[in-house]
């Protein structure tokens, strides 16, 4: 799977008190972080890049995160089996 970018806008508003409401954009990239591909210069997996996905950001005690075999073993822990992933 090749990353995908999504462009969304998020909002607030204050409910109560005092008005105030703002909307701003934001990005974000959709991974399959086990089947990473080499698709562009400017991304990488678990380096440094202008863009960088790094398995120690996910999954698990903050900087030691194990990635998505952390979301692998919270499932086996709810039974679901691992062939669910596809």
């Amino acid at each position: 799977m090749r990353p995908q970018h999504i462009r969304a806008t998020t909002m607030h508003r204050r409910l109560g008190g005092e008005a105030n409401s703002f909307r701003y954009g934001v990005d974000y990239l959709l991974i399959d972080p086990e089947k990473i591909e080499k698709t562009s210069a400017l991304f990488s997996a678990n380096a440094a890049n202008l863009v960088s996905y790094h398995d120690r950001d996910h999954g698990g005690v903050r900087g030691a995160g194990q990635g998505a075999q952390w979301v692998r073993d919270r499932f086996a822990e709810a039974g679901i089996p691992d062939q669910a992933f596809g």
